[in-house]
């Protein structure tokens, strides 16, 4: 796992798993007097996963089923995806959010961690938003007009004629 220089420097031959290393250092001199030293590296993950591509606020229509697939990297690897709003939303071991049950028209914030096997975690929070789609608009065009019924339609008439007479 490691080298050490006619210097003295210690360098690390390969990428170092987490964990400790013994290394026992001698030293010798052209008389072949030496001392010996017992030492310990220690190599610890304190770097956070960081996202492949930053996570965005998203817009859905009211009805359709909302997924939105994360990606993170990390050299520990992602241990475990993490999100506040569980009523809502899901996250699965790959990244993948979704929707539990069907959302309604508005805005929901989700904050959403990736993390490492060493507790470390990139986080964003982001809005999702829910909207009506137009097939709902023209839902209740119908049935506003509907609503109105035959006065509505009898007033719509009248004004049409009263202005086709004034020509």
């Amino acid at each position: 796992h490691f080298s050490i220089d006619e210097t003295g420097i210690i360098y690390n031959k390969t990428i170092l798993e987490v964990g400790n290393y013994g290394l026992v250092v001698r030293v010798c001199d052209p008389q072949d007097n030496n001392c010996t030293i017992t030492i310990t590296i220690i190599v610890q993950d304190t770097i956070a996963p960081t996202w492949d591509e930053e996570p965005s606020d998203q817009t859905v229509s009211y009805g359709i089923n909302f997924s939105y697939d994360l990606n993170a990297s990390d050299l520990s690897g992602i241990d475990e995806w993490w999100i506040n709003d569980t009523i809502h939303f899901s996250i699965d071991e790959a990244g993948l959010i979704t929707n539990k049950k069907v959302l309604e028209v508005g805005v929901y914030g989700l904050e959403i961690r990736a993390q490492d096997l060493y507790d470390n975690y990139c986080l964003k929070i982001i809005k999702i938003t829910v909207e009506r789609n137009n097939n709902q608009n023209n839902l209740i065009m119908i049935l506003i007009v509907g609503g109105l019924g035959s006065s509505g339609v009898l007033i719509s008439i009248f004004v049409i004629k009263k202005v086709i007479t004034k020509r």
